[in-house]
């Protein structure tokens, strides 16, 4: 568990707080996606979380271990020649014995889907599966708490979709998975949403009750989902839809029900 309590953070010398404070907890298995306009504050959230920054003010409480984060571009991140090399780094440096140092290599890989590209160089994988390296080097380090910093932004579909569905099995495991994301159909399937704007918590709650909410998502500088947009159009034009879906199928189904006697 990570705990914020009442968290600022003032950049050297800068004259506004990037955050200011922010009170926030993450639950073991949780999924938190944190949104919010670019220069909100959310990645100098991300990394108070990660203990990579210290608060100026407030503290940062991690109950049960370590957080590990991976950011937008896994570039910066992989270092070694092959995968299995890279991933193996982490707990290299924590001093663990070879035979532990390969079993934490071999569930990573395995977790990601990419056992198969153990022995092939950095150098001749796509960016999908860089990133999935990325992460598998973060995992091996078995953290109770993955950060990602927007990263999926860079993936096409299939590749965000591969690393979705490893994210769901790690966090099965009962590691928290927070998620610093624009994407909002990435954040609609998250367990709670956490809404920075100008450096402070403007909301956090499920999805479907910060979401659908058009005009606040709207003074966050973001848009919300295309199905929150697309069902209050409807209603708007007289169509009876009782809730906001997040997603298009849905929003189908509610067309459907709300259309048909």
């Amino acid at each position: 568990m990570i705990t914020l309590e009442d968290v600022t953070y003032l950049y050297p010398g800068a004259d506004t707080p990037a955050l200011s404070g922010v009170s926030l907890t993450v639950s073991p298995g949780e999924r938190l996606a944190i949104i919010g306009a670019s220069g909100s504050g959310k990645s100098t959230l991300a990394k108070l979380m990660a203990g990579l920054l210290q608060p100026t003010s407030g503290r940062v409480v991690r109950e049960h271990g370590d957080a590990a984060i991976v950011f937008q571009n896994p570039e910066t991140q992989l270092i070694a020649a092959t995968v299995e090399e890279d991933v193996a780094i982490g707990p290299e440096n924590l001093g663990l014995p070879s035979d532990e140092i390969r079993r934490r290599v071999e569930n990573a890989l395995a977790t990601l889907g990419i056992s198969h590209l153990a022995k092939r160089p950095v150098s001749a994988l796509s960016g999908g599966e860089k990133q999935r390296v990325a992460v598998a080097g973060a995992l091996a380090m078995e953290p109770k708490c993955l950060i990602l910093d927007e990263a999926t932004a860079m993936l096409h579909p299939q590749a965000k979709r591969q690393l979705e569905e490893a994210l769901l099995r790690i966090s099965a495991r009962s590691v928290a998975i927070v998620q610093i994301t624009h994407d909002m159909d990435e954040a609609a399937r998250a367990d709670r949403v956490a809404l920075v704007h100008r450096g402070r918590l403007a909301a956090c709650g499920p999805p479907d009750e910060i979401l659908s909410e058009a005009e606040l998502i709207s003074a966050a500088g973001l848009e919300p989902p295309a199905a929150v947009q697309l069902a209050l159009a409807l209603r708007r034009r007289g169509l009876p839809l009782p809730d906001v879906p997040l997603d298009v199928r849905s929003l189908a189904d509610a067309v459907l029900k709300a259309v048909v006697p």
